[in-house]
């Protein structure tokens, strides 16, 4: 949220108390992590459905969180075939 705001607000970037890269650095830095977050959901969703658990509940957790749901995701144990 904050990465976003400063790489979209000159405002919110020229207030900051601290150095920040240009915006345009901050810009790729969300892309980036836009795309990484993406990967990781579409990963989650592939071990959920193996496992037999909600595949949309893990990946849109994982899009949301990032790689401490996929941690999370690795200790739970896998579903019964029903």
């Amino acid at each position: 949220m904050v990465l976003t705001l400063l790489s979209v607000s000159a405002k919110a970037h020229a207030a900051s108390p601290v150095p920040l890269p240009p915006q345009r650095a901050l810009r790729a830095l969300l892309g980036a992590t836009a795309v990484i977050h993406t990967a990781e959901a579409l990963a989650a969703g592939g071990t959920a459905h193996r496992r037999g658990l909600p595949v949309r509940g893990w990946m849109l957790q994982t899009l949301t969180v990032g790689f401490p749901s996929l941690l999370a995701l690795r200790r739970v144990p896998a579903q019964p075939a029903a």
